[in-house]
């Protein structure tokens, strides 16, 4: 699901049975589809691994877009099952919106890269970042529900919102 650079990294990656599991596509590989701009994938692991939720993001050649969310549960047997699949249409207000606080939060600066830096955190939500568009791929990723960079911030706000996932104690 991850290129070998990105499963050198501390906690990243940790999604990968999960994410193939669910029938997931690695977008390292380049772009699924030819209709979009872009394709975006937030990736949060529960710190247990307990579950994973997904939100996909494609924005369509028309500057609007398409978010889906669902839940990945491991199901036994290395088998995963997925619950909870919302998806719907994003404006082209909020896809703007979004593209601004990507832009805003430095979210695509790494090529590939950690926000936490040389700190080990345990039991933390992890969340990966992946982005592919025509210029090539980005990744980022950052325990998120123990290292909660104040810069990143408004845009999980922003997708999450969109995707309807809801922050609780342990992330979300």
């Amino acid at each position: 699901m991850f290129p070998a650079e990105v499963q050198d990294l501390p906690y990243a990656g940790w999604s990968d049975c999960f994410l193939r599991g669910a029938g997931e596509k690695p977008l390292w590989k380049g772009m699924i589809g030819n209709r979009a701009r872009q394709q975006v994938r937030f990736t949060f692991t529960d710190g247990h691994l307990r579950y994973v939720r997904v939100i996909d993001f494609i924005e369509l050649a028309d500057g609007t877009g398409r978010i889906e969310r669902k839940t990945i549960l491991p199901a036994g047997d290395r088998t995963y099952k997925v619950e909870k699949k919302r998806a719907r249409t994003v404006s082209l207000a909020d896809v703007r919106r979004l593209n601004d606080l990507a832009a805003t939060s430095d979210v695509w600066k790494f090529e590939t890269g950690t926000w936490d830096g040389e700190e080990i955190f345990l039991h933390c939500q992890t969340l990966d970042m992946e982005r592919t568009e025509p210029a090539g791929y980005r990744f980022s990723s950052v325990s998120i529900s123990c290292n909660r960079p104040r810069k990143l911030e408004p845009l999980i706000e922003f997708v999450t919102s969109l995707a309807g996932l809801k922050p609780d104690r342990a992330g979300y």
